[in-house]
């Protein structure tokens, strides 16, 4: 018998469940972990308690989010924002013949790199928790990307040494597409979908850290409540090769009332 704290949603063949416990709320699908989100009413506030390091994200991860969010703010019409810590990962197995190596790779990175925007951006519309800053940052964005101007600073010795790549191997992979492209958004582009973890694992953070620099920031975003559906009409589709699996934050997600609502 349904619990009358419990609520059974159907999307299409895939059931989730919320249930309700004591300002405690989480949610779990047909194959995937629980997420749970803990409520404060004094002030108004939560956060997600716990996200386990060893959550995999999928379609059901974003559906799950997307539930769970809605019906929170539907119980708490206040609750305009949830802000979080962007520290979501990519875990990446290669195997050398009689060796395993895993690289953990952030998923922010890569995902600005090959998709233009954080996976949290893309999926739920998230941005920094200032607005003017997040302006600055996506400017920043599409000039690293997007500007002929910028790469044409860059001689391929230049790009090589700004990225820290030492593999002789790696250098003659990434040469023709570096003078192929006119920007290094065409540049990350053109490397085939199935290398591009192979071929950026080891320098994709240096890459960030140098070219955008403090504009980006993991902590500090949030997701605006209610969820706007629109957000997910462009989601552009997420391609990550086999032996990798990707894990959502570790950190928990605090979540407020936006003054101006109240």
């Amino acid at each position: 018998m349904k619990k009358s704290n419990e609520i059974i949603i159907n999307v299409g063949e895939n059931i989730f469940t919320i249930i309700e416990d004591n300002l405690i709320f989480s949610i779990h699908g047909n194959h995937t972990d629980s997420i749970k989100v803990c409520v404060y009413t004094v002030p108004l506030s939560a956060h997600f308690s716990y996200y386990n390091y060893d959550t995999e994200i999928n379609e059901d991860t974003v559906i799950m989010i997307q539930l769970l969010l809605n019906h929170i703010h539907h119980n708490f019409p206040l609750l305009s924002f949830v802000s979080f810590y962007d520290n979501s990962r990519i875990n990446y197995v290669r195997d050398d013949i009689s060796l395993k190596y895993t690289y953990n790779i952030p998923l922010s990175y890569y995902s600005i790199v090959f998709n233009g925007e954080t996976w949290y951006e893309n999926k739920f519309g998230a941005i920094m928790n200032d607005e003017r800053e997040y302006q600055i940052y996506r400017e920043r964005v599409k000039y690293v990307l997007d500007s002929e101007e910028y790469k044409s600073e860059f001689t391929y010795i230049n790009f090589l040494e700004m990225a820290g790549i030492m593999s002789c191997e790696l250098i003659n992979i990434l040469c023709s597409y570096f003078y192929n492209s006119k920007t290094f958004g065409e540049f990350f582009i053109s490397i085939p979908k199935q290398n591009r973890l192979e071929y950026v694992r080891d320098w994709i953070a240096q890459f960030i850290r140098i070219s955008i620099g403090n504009f980006f920031t993991h902590n500090d975003w949030k997701i605006k409540l209610p969820l706007n559906n629109q957000n997910n009409m462009n989601m552009k589709p997420y391609y990550f090769p086999e032996n990798s699996k990707v894990y959502i934050d570790k950190n928990f997600i605090d979540a407020g009332v936006d003054p101006m609502d109240i």
